[in-house]
């Protein structure tokens, strides 16, 4: 399931990057690492709480 972005914006304080939807507000963070890997097209791992 894929999320509706209203905008992304960085975080002065340190590597995150927060999403924003609109009538929402912030609904959570991610890494600069993460998003720029998400924007090149790496898919993202599934790590499961075991750490497997």
């Amino acid at each position: 399931m894929y999320e509706k972005v209203g905008r992304l914006k960085p975080d002065s304080v340190n590597d995150l990057i927060r999403v924003i939807v609109d009538d929402q507000g912030d609904i959570g963070t991610i890494t600069m690492e993460d998003l720029t890997e998400l924007l090149s097209g790496v898919e993202p791992q599934l790590v499961l709480p075991s750490g497997e």
